[in-house]
């Protein structure tokens, strides 16, 4: 994780990055490391963050979203949460959170399969979409 957020942090210019974790064994901790780098990629448009499969929890949802809350250029985001046993509805509702006072995002994709996100979780992501999305899904 550590030479990966190095990597990060000498790229400063990126306007796109498809960072691909899935069903690796990267816990909070390394969602951690991997955001507090990705938040300082200031000229970023495009980004998806593949975590499904892994052991993060809504402690590294909640990273997640602090990264994401310092990219203010952030235009398309995916994000793969599925197969996450610690994420819940409190990481749906902060997502939703996030998604509804974001200004720049017009291109979401969410996928919460098989976490621990339940009907409520799903619903609050659901009305998130009041905003004039082109594109909007979830999974």
């Amino acid at each position: 994780m550590k030479t990966i957020a190095t990597m990060l942090y000498s790229l400063k210019n990126l306007s796109r990055l498809d960072l691909n974790f899935y069903r690796d064994s990267i816990t909070d901790d390394g969602v951690n490391t991997i955001c507090s780098q990705v938040a300082k990629l200031m000229h970023l448009t495009s980004l998806t963050l593949r975590f499904g499969g892994t052991q993060a929890t809504d402690v590294g949802v909640f990273y997640i979203i602090h990264a994401l809350e310092s990219l203010g250029q952030l235009s398309v985001l995916f994000l793969d949460l599925s197969w996450c046993n610690g994420v819940t509805d409190a990481s749906a509702y902060k997502i939703a959170e996030l998604l509804e006072a974001n200004e720049t995002l017009i291109d979401v994709k969410l996928d919460t399969r098989m976490s621990r996100v339940m009907q409520a979780g799903q619903t609050c992501l659901k009305k998130a979409n009041t905003k004039a999305f082109v594109r909007f899904e979830i999974k």
